[in-house]
């Protein structure tokens, strides 16, 4: 398990930081009530596809089910996807970060960004 330290993005240009995916789950802070939004760029240099996986957290703090979330599909070799945003409602009760787990982690990283 890694978290992920976002970087803010700047009009000016901001080098990411790479988290190397691990057997996971991986952690993102999440986006905050006030409009900070959270995205996740997946970089996969491996030779296969993997899949990303955002964690369900469950239900919302109204009690109500949250939607079921889509897998994210990044392609082979050159593959970058961007994931987000990744909002406050899908932290983890348990530490307040989001879960993300990829299929795979040979030569996938994982780059946390405040936009």
């Amino acid at each position: 398990m890694a978290t992920m330290v976002p970087v803010q993005a700047k009009i000016g240009g901001t080098a990411l930081v790479a988290t190397a995916a691990t057997a996971g789950p991986d952690k993102c802070p999440p986006g905050d009530t006030g409009g900070t939004k959270i995205y996740v760029l997946v970089e996969n240099k491996s030779g296969a596809p993997i899949t990303v996986t955002v964690a369900d957290p469950g239900k919302t703090p109204y009690g109500q089910q949250n939607p079921s979330i889509t897998s994210v599909s990044v392609p082979a070799t050159t593959g970058l996807v961007v994931i987000g945003p990744i909002n406050y409602d899908l932290r983890q009760a348990s530490d307040g970060l989001v879960n993300l787990t990829a299929s795979a982690t040979t030569s996938v990283n994982f780059y946390a960004f405040r936009g």
